[in-house]
């Protein structure tokens, strides 16, 4: 399967503010109601609603906005200079759709972005199925759009997801475009059948990693149940990323967040999260920690002891992690964006992942020249030319600010 981007690429500093977009159709009177959230006891007293409405129509890709995974993030990120304004729309007293977002205010500039930023992978908008989801959709989106604020900003949306089409036929801008990887685990039967589509030579090299690896000690492969365990060894998985950025001079400031670290201990003490572990004489060397969603799994954290380096550790904690997926009856095993080499060594294909932005104000219009579209990529750029002595002065003084 081939990466699909979303549908096309639109003005990216429109003139003024864009008119709302039309419906399809005379809309019924009064089909709805719509309610902005601003509080957390209001989300929070909407949950079984909320749950409700995922249960019906949820997609399995929108296992970051289940009200589960936002609460864990609400707990840890939802501070004074971020502040909900959650789009829901009811029909009938039922909970028809929810735009999960928040306004976030830095330096004067407010933006509007996905509830879950920076921890959430994928962006999208729950929303009931029937003859009304497009009034629904095109409703909520001009609701967002009239909300006083400089600059949408809505990262990762998924080119299968709820929201593109709608995004799609609005003057949003692509500011980057990534794939997903995912491997297509449902298409055999058992996992000896499933891997026979990567190379002899491949499975051979496998073969021989596990066998050199074993040879260092006792090595275990094994599954742990949601709970403290797994919460200590999700942390543990963060402490050996942090480790392997410093020594490769990377700055990664959400994983450097202890509000990251915090949001993903309390995941991992969920239902509905699965750990992978690789231990040598006893002591964890590799972790995977995924999220799980209506028979699909997402890898959030994939990580190795960097003292393993050499021995491949990496190669052999995905090759398990996704054996034992296939097992667990899991159907599909979504790698996330970006798609990196090494994740596309094992992956069937891509789902086009885009970033997009709206600048509504001038400053907001600013933002998305200087900044959304290119400053990134020219801070990237920068620390890609830089010598590594720098680099990893830079990475050591960030991990000393951050304590």
């Amino acid at each position: 399967m081939m990466s699909m981007g979303i549908a096309r690429r639109l003005d990216v500093f429109p003139a003024r503010r864009p008119e709302p977009l039309a419906h399809g159709y005379a809309a019924q009177a009064d089909p709805f109601q719509l309610e902005i959230i601003e509080t957390r006891a209001r989300f929070d007293a909407i949950a079984s609603d909320w749950n409700d409405l995922f249960e019906r129509a949820g997609l399995a890709a929108q296992a970051f906005q289940t009200h589960r995974f936002l609460s864990c993030w609400a707990d840890r990120y939802l501070v004074d200079d971020c502040k909900l304004a959650i789009v829901a729309a009811w029909r009938e007293g039922r909970l028809a759709m929810v735009w999960p977002l928040v306004r976030k205010s830095r330096i004067g500039l407010k933006r509007l972005i996905w509830m879950g930023e920076p921890a959430v992978q994928f962006g999208d908008v729950l929303v009931e199925d029937g003859a009304i989801t497009l009034e629904l959709l095109l409703t909520g989106w001009n609701t967002v759009r009239g909300m006083n604020v400089d600059v949408i900003h809505l990262r990762k949306v998924r080119a299968d997801s709820r929201i593109a089409p709608i995004l799609a036929r609005a003057q949003l801008a692509v500011l980057l475009t990534e794939g997903a990887p995912f491997l297509e685990l449902s298409s055999a039967p058992v996992w000896s059948e499933y891997e026979k589509r990567y190379s002899a030579k491949a499975r051979s090299a496998r073969r021989r990693l596990a066998r050199r690896l074993a040879e260092t000690g006792c090595i275990s492969f094994d599954h742990c149940p949601a709970g403290p365990l797994a919460s200590a060894l999700a942390l543990e998985a963060i402490g050996f990323k942090r480790r392997r950025f410093l020594q490769q001079g990377w700055v990664a400031p959400t994983v450097e967040d202890a509000r990251f670290e915090a949001l993903v201990s309390d995941l991992a003490a969920l239902p509905g999260s699965r750990l992978s572990v690789i231990r040598r004489d006893g002591a964890a060397i590799g972790i995977e920690f995924s999220l799980t969603c209506k028979d699909q799994a997402f890898g959030y954290i994939i990580a190795h002891d960097p003292d393993f380096e050499k021995l491949s550790v990496g190669i052999l904690l995905a090759e398990f992690t996704l054996r034992s997926a296939h097992a667990q009856g899991i159907t599909r095993f979504d790698l996330l964006a970006p798609p990196d080499a090494y994740k596309m060594d094992w992956a069937d294909g891509t789902v086009g992942v885009d970033d997009l932005g709206l600048g509504l104000t001038p400053l907001g219009r600013l933002y998305m020249r200087i900044w959304a579209k290119d400053g990134r990529a020219r801070v990237k750029r920068l620390m890609r030319k830089m010598p590594r002595w720098l680099t990893n002065t830079l990475a050591n003084a960030y991990a000393r600010m951050k304590g």
